[in-house]
């Protein structure tokens, strides 16, 4: 989506400035997670402008799938259209340290960053509060268990029955 020529990424660049790119044209990440993690109207101004290619790539991956299920991974799924898509939604929540730990294990930044992007997402509770299935994913919890049940409840094909 925000491959070099591609629209998002000129939006992006005609938003943020020339800084948010790379020597090589293409995008740099953490620049513009500094920017968009450490004042809400920027995040703002990013998601008015990503979004909408977001849900047009769902909606295009959706139509394409022969699959009974599909799943959607989504912090905005509400924020972004995306939700009236869904039939069933999975809440993923953990608690706040953990969820830090593993921001800055996964991206490889800075406590204070994985606390600003984690500052500028709606409280568990926003997401439970539209979720049909809620997992607490705050310790060492066999997921693949978890989703296993949920996708029982709904009729889909477990990951023992593929």
């Amino acid at each position: 989506m925000v491959e070099k020529g591609k629209p998002a990424l000129r939006e992006i660049v005609e938003e943020f400035g020339e800084g948010v790119l790379q020597p090589d044209g293409t995008l740099d990440r953490k620049k513009l997670a500094s920017i968009v993690f450490t004042d809400r109207e920027e995040l703002k101004k990013l998601n008015r402008i990503t979004h909408k290619y977001i849900t047009a790539i769902v909606k295009e991956e959706l139509a394409a799938s022969k699959a009974d299920i599909s799943v959607i991974d989504a912090a905005v799924l509400k924020e972004s259209g995306i939700l009236d898509m869904c039939d069933y939604v999975i809440a993923v929540i953990a608690e706040k340290d953990i969820r830090i730990k593993r921001i800055m294990e996964r991206d490889g930044i800075t406590e204070e960053a994985a606390k600003n992007r984690i500052n500028s997402q709606e409280p568990d509770a926003k997401y439970v509060q539209y979720a049909d299935f809620v997992i607490d994913n705050s310790g060492d919890v066999a997921l693949d268990a978890l989703l296993d049940d949920i996708l029982s409840e709904i009729g889909g094909t477990t990951q023992s029955e593929r």
